[in-house]
């Protein structure tokens, strides 16, 4: 008789089909993703295009898991998964639904349903969260700020356990947006952050500003007017290596701002950052140097880990089968 003490994570995000597997102590066991093809010159899928790629995805993206689990001998995961766990929207709030979470909500209820174990539901945003909090040493206990920072999301949150609270944000495009946005016009490729972030990475800091800085009141910012000044730019003929490392440097900065802004809010002073453009290594440097005289601590972990995943959601629900459980050390 097997010992179930294995955790099956789905996401099928915008444009990512994740699937993980986390034992009893907190460990993954596997990672398994697949981004979704986004045809050239275009800036995103249609709802319908993602959830088609997301089913033809899922399979192979479960043989890819089941595979890496052998490698840490495993042979047969299936029989030890005591509960699947999945996302099912973007965010924890009334109203928050897309069709591409479907194919991973569906295919998990109807494994849960066929190894006759628990199936928990959460939203894509509570794994991301939920993926970097280990690694950036969060107590589940202590309550912390995150700022969610993604293709369609831009949100200053305070954490309490598990339960997430909207400080502030974005009034209208996102961070990951206004990078897509600008990539595009530059001809590249989407999504066009991790490209970008390479450039800026190997850009002096910029001296000056060649913008207005991102408009900022009471928790809230807009950045549209910033996007379109760029795109103007860029179509007459101002060159990436100029536009990017400015954008990056604007993108900190507001940060910057917002954790002191939500600090004076609430009283918290650690900042997670979360998301697909948590991963930018320019960012993580100006997070660096804010480090030394901020005061917030902003955490950063970055990496894979702060990309879309299911690493989080499985986390999420081993949390919710074995509450009491201790995690080990490292993964």
């Amino acid at each position: 008789m097997h010992i179930k003490d294995l955790i099956l994570g789905l996401d099928t995000s915008n444009y990512t089909t994740s699937a993980a597997l986390v034992d009893r102590s907190d460990r993954v066991i596997a990672d398994s993703r697949r981004l979704l093809v986004v045809k050239e010159g275009k800036r995103g899928l249609r709802q319908s295009e993602a959830l088609f790629q997301h089913v033809n995805a899922l399979p192979e993206i479960i043989d890819a898991l089941c595979r890496q689990a052998a490698s840490h001998g495993i042979s047969s995961p299936a029989q030890r998964i005591a509960a699947v766990s999945v996302s099912s929207r973007p965010r924890p709030v009334e109203g928050s639904y897309m069709p591409c979470f479907l194919p991973g909500l569906h295919f998990g209820e109807s494994m849960a349903h066929l190894l006759d174990v628990p199936c928990f539901v959460f939203s894509h945003q509570e794994g991301h969260i939920q993926a970097l909090r280990r690694e950036a040493g969060i107590d589940e206990a202590v309550p912390f700020m995150a700022f969610h920072m993604s293709g369609g999301t831009c949100e200053l949150l305070l954490v309490q356990k598990e339960k997430l609270r909207i400080l502030g944000g974005s009034k209208d495009i996102s961070f990951g947006q206004l990078l897509d946005r600008t990539g595009v016009a530059l001809g590249m490729r989407f999504p066009c952050g991790e490209a970008m972030d390479a450039i800026a990475l190997q850009s002096p800091r910029p001296k000056r500003m060649h913008y207005k800085k991102i408009w900022m009141q009471d928790g809230w910012m807009q950045m549209a007017g910033l996007a379109t000044a760029v795109q103007r730019d860029v179509e007459d003929g101002r060159p990436g290596e100029a536009v990017i490392p400015e954008l990056f440097l604007q993108i900190a900065e507001a940060l910057f701002a917002m954790a002191a802004w939500g600090r004076q809010q609430c009283g918290v002073n650690k900042l997670l950052l979360a998301g697909g453009v948590a991963a930018s290594q320019t960012i993580k440097h100006y997070v660096t140097e804010y480090n030394k005289t901020g005061a917030v601590e902003i955490l950063m972990p970055g990496g894979d880990a702060a990309k879309d995943n299911a690493i989080g959601i499985a986390r999420l629900g081993r949390n919710k089968l074995w509450p009491s459980s201790p995690s080990a050390s490292h993964n």
